[in-house]
């Protein structure tokens, strides 16, 4: 009997979603909010990080299974057939490598076209590939923040002081 209920437990706790809203897709460790309104680079990121109970930011991609997912998932939420997406990739300026909202240097670029003058990064929903546009281009977008039952509740004021001004020097 108590095997049974530790086992029913284990499957309840299984099924339960990392994410905070029902709408939002988890893949892997990750939560994404698919938002099907055009606007600019920065007006995308504002939005994500206004994003209701969460600090959210343009997504971050770590892998090419990540990629082609999103690819795939906004091709669906979108309804494009062609076209891009904003990701949380972008270099202050061409001489600089790209970095994700958070500052960090991108470990993982999935680059098709990188033209030097432009330094915002938007994903195909074709093919996953990245391309660069200037950041006043108007397309949708797709917000990310770590997948956990209690990253709303379990955030430090130090860390979010920290992300803040990393956000505000780029």
């Amino acid at each position: 009997m108590i095997s049974q209920l530790i086992l029913a437990s284990s499957l309840i706790s299984l099924a339960h979603t990392a994410c905070l809203l029902d709408s939002d897709r988890q893949f892997g460790n990750s939560c994404y909010i698919f938002v099907n309104q055009r606007m600019d680079f920065d007006s995308a990121e504002n939005s994500c990080r206004r994003q209701p109970q969460i600090w959210a930011n343009l997504a971050k991609i770590d892998n090419v299974i990540e990629s082609n997912y999103l690819a795939r998932t906004a091709a669906t939420i979108f309804g494009m057939e062609h076209g891009s997406f904003w990701i949380g990739v972008y270099r202050p300026t061409v001489y600089d490598p790209f970095k994700t909202m958070d500052g960090r240097y991108c470990q993982y670029t999935h680059f098709k076209n990188a033209n030097p003058s432009m330094d915002y990064a938007a994903e195909s929903v074709t093919d996953g590939y990245w391309s660069t546009f200037s950041k006043e281009t108007r397309m949708p977008f797709v917000c990310y923040y770590p997948a956990s039952e209690a990253y709303a509740s379990t955030m430090s004021s130090d860390w979010l002081e920290n992300l803040r001004k990393t956000k505000e020097e780029k």
